[in-house]
C-alpha cells in the first residue's frame, strides 16, 4: 500500500479503516483506505484535532465518527487544524475514555 500519492488532496467526507493499539497514555496506530495510510494518535487532553495539510478541510469544523469493535459509535467534533507532521492527532479525554477498552475499527470524517 502506498503511503500517499504526491500532491494528493483528501476531500471530506472520507472513511478509513482503523488499526490501533492502546498504550498507557494514548491510542496509536494507523488509519487507511485504498488510497492513503496515515498514522493516528488519540490522547488525553483538551479537545484538539490536528490533521495533515493534504486534507482539504483544514480550518473547518469537522465531525469524526468512530465505530468500535463492539459496534458502538463514538463521536468528536471540533475545528481541524493543520499539523506539521504527517499524522492525525486527536486530543480528547472523553473520546479516549470511551475507546480505551473498545478499539475503533472505522473512522468517518465530515465537515459540519
Amino acid at each position: 500500500m502506498n503511503r500517499k500519492k504526491e500532491n494528493q488532496k483528501i476531500e471530506f467526507p472520507v472513511k478509513f479503516q482503523v488499526d490501533v493499539n492502546l498504550t498507557e497514555s494514548n491510542i496509536s496506530g494507523k488509519i487507511f483506505n485504498d488510497d492513503i495510510e496515515i498514522p493516528i494518535y488519540i490522547k488525553y487532553g483538551d479537545k484538539e484535532i490536528l490533521i495533515p495539510e493534504e486534507f482539504q478541510e483544514v480550518e473547518k469544523n469537522v465531525k469524526i465518527n468512530f465505530t468500535t469493535e463492539n459496534e458502538n459509535t463514538v463521536i468528536t467534533t471540533g475545528k481541524a487544524k493543520t499539523n506539521d507532521i504527517q499524522l492525525v492527532q486527536i486530543y480528547d479525554t472523553e473520546l479516549w475514555d470511551k475507546m480505551a477498552n473498545d478499539n475503533p475499527v472505522t473512522m468517518y470524517i465530515e465537515t459540519i
